[in-house]
């Protein structure tokens, strides 16, 4: 297997690094160190390829030079892989939670936790430092990690409780900053970065959206926001849409509710009016209803309130859980399957919350938290983003005793 470490150059001097792997009870394939070039702001990843001869614990540890040094422990298994298995619910009162054990299950490997919280957001906050990534690649990757960074960053300023992992998210938000000089420089238009075709999307939305969810977590450029504003605006169709290359399976409707998300306020009124006029392709499609509901909730929140009274009737249900099934369409970020429904249901959760049928918002959010990964994030970029947004407005704090919990493994119970 590749083992990839990712080596970072925050400084305005090239450098060239030594890095080496060393493994203890794992065999390299490619054995010596590795000499690399690291440009002024440069973020390099080096793959190294080894083999787990056989079970037990292995000791990762990756070394530059003389000044840097990290060290993993890893467990390795015979013909066996990791299997998450569990279950999330909203309790009112008392509830009881069966849990099926995967079958042909190693009983000396079974580790549990048991998490009891008061409301919605607290789970969704426990180990955010985990959803942190290095920015590094082309302009494309940088965005995809940068946005989740720049989201995780807010919720950690507003709990205040872990200094660490405050730091390190803004560090790492202000080097995923850096990495888009010619979006701070102003000599070149703010999307020219881009090629035609599918990155369009990350031009139109996730570097917007990241820039905007920056305002009061992180200094920003103030001309920045202006000059993306221009650059959105003048890629608009003459129909008011911002379609680009998207015709087809709702994509240009996503687009351009995208772009109203990003200018918010400065929306022409011409691309809300022709969001509204798309109702009929709309309105019977969750993932693109919960969107535009969303989109239009402050250029014109009536079209907004009438698009997030359809929600009841397209919501689905299963496994104790209400949510938006919208895994037969293709997400304006090129999701699929479960993603594109966890980003529709935190969307139907943002249209609600505030206006609208709370009960339905809150059972939204329930869904939305049971489907968390076990690594902590929701899958993909805009998933995870949409999650800790729908989260972080829910700001739920709920008071009461302190809960009571029995845990019965095989007929021995214990509280």
């Amino acid at each position: 297997m590749e083992l990839r470490v990712v080596l970072s150059n925050h400084t305005a001097d090239a450098h060239r690094a030594s890095v080496d792997l060393d493994a203890k009870g794992a065999e390299r394939l490619d054995a010596g160190a590795r000499g690399i070039d690291l440009e002024p702001n440069a973020v390099v990843p080096v793959d190294f390829r080894v083999r787990f001869p056989a079970p037990g614990e292995a000791t990762l540890r990756v070394t530059l030079g003389d000044a840097d040094r990290v060290e993993r422990t890893v467990v390795v298994h015979r013909n066996a892989r990791r299997v998450d298995f569990g279950e999330t619910r909203r309790v009112n009162g008392e509830a009881l939670f069966a849990v099926r054990r995967p079958e042909r299950l190693l009983r000396d490997d079974l580790r549990g936790e048991i998490s009891v919280e008061r409301g919605a957001m607290a789970p969704a906050l426990e180990g955010l430092d985990a959803m942190l990534r290095e920015p590094y690649g082309c302009f494309e990757q940088t965005s995809s990690i940068h946005y989740p960074n720049v989201l995780v960053l807010r919720q950690l300023q507003l709990r205040a409780d872990d200094p660490a992992s405050l730091r390190r998210a803004r560090d790492l938000v202000a080097r995923g900053y850096q990495t888009a000089p010619r979006l701070r420089s102003g000599r070149e238009r703010p999307l020219q970065p881009l090629r035609q075709g599918a990155r369009k999307r990350l031009a139109h939305g996730v570097r917007p959206h990241a820039v905007r969810a920056m305002d009061g977590a992180y200094p920003v450029d103030p001309n920045l926001i202006r000059r993306i504003e221009q650059a959105l605006l003048s890629r608009r169709d003459p129909d008011g849409s911002f379609s680009g290359d998207f015709r087809g399976r709702g994509l240009e409707i996503a687009q351009t509710a995208y772009v109203v998300l990003a200018l918010t306020d400065r929306a022409p009124a011409e691309t809300c009016s022709w969001l509204m006029a798309q109702r009929d392709r709309i309105e019977n499609d969750p993932y693109l209803c919960a969107l535009v509901s969303h989109a239009l909730r402050k250029r014109e929140p009536a079209a907004a309130a009438q698009f997030a009274s359809r929600l009841p009737a397209l919501a689905a249900r299963g496994d104790d859980r209400t949510f938006l099934s919208a895994e037969t369409t293709l997400g304006w970020g090129g999701s699929r399957g479960g993603g594109i429904s966890v980003e529709a249901t935190a969307l139907g959760a943002l249209a609600l919350l505030g206006s609208g049928d709370q009960g339905l918002a809150q059972r939204f959010l329930d869904a939305v938290v049971a489907a968390r990964m076990p690594r902590g994030d929701w899958g993909s970029t805009h998933a995870t983003a949409w999650a800790l947004q729908a989260l972080e407005q829910a700001a739920i704090g709920a008071r009461g005793p302190a809960p009571r919990t029995v845990v019965e493994v095989d007929g021995r119970r214990s509280s």
